[in-house]
């Protein structure tokens, strides 16, 4: 028996079938600064980026009121350090603070709160020395947490 026809799989496919699927940017030989949303069976055209780019990040926020777009390439296949948010309810993007190097092609994630940390310190885990003391917390905020992914020599 196939797990395609198994009730679960069922249920998850039509539960899919009732979110949104959002597109920003991308190329096709050129930059592309076109976004769309999928929804109800078809594409929509939503706000477009105001600069071009491709090999970007899209992270959802926890709420899924507000998507990041973080990091891409512009230009002559030049990195970018933009942060961009879309605010759903709004169906308008602006412009956040700047990756301090930029990148194309990273990965990124929204680390949330916790709300049975005891901690007050909001301290995260020293993982880039893979030691940790035992103290470790999620942050009081959203964190976005961007990794890896490539940069031009240059900076």
């Amino acid at each position: 028996k196939s797990v395609l026809g198994s009730p679960s799989f069922r249920r998850e496919r039509i539960r899919f079938r009732e979110q949104l699927i959002f597109v920003a940017g991308g190329s096709d030989r050129h930059y592309r600064k076109e976004c769309f949303t999928f929804t109800a069976g078809e594409w929509i055209n939503a706000p477009a980026l105001n600069e071009p780019c491709d090999g970007a990040n899209l992270v959802v926020a926890e709420d899924e009121r507000f998507m990041f777009l973080i990091g891409g390439r512009v230009g002559l296949y030049f990195a970018t350090g933009a942060v961009r948010t879309f605010d759903v309810a709004a169906n308008a993007w602006r412009e956040c603070q700047p990756l301090t190097q930029a990148r194309f092609g990273a990965s990124a994630g929204i680390i949330l709160p916790s709300s049975t940390s005891t901690s007050d310190e909001g301290v995260l885990c020293k993982v880039s020395t893979g030691v940790s003391d035992g103290g470790c917390s999620f942050p009081k905020a959203p964190l976005v947490v961007v990794a890896g992914g490539f940069y031009d020599e240059e900076e």
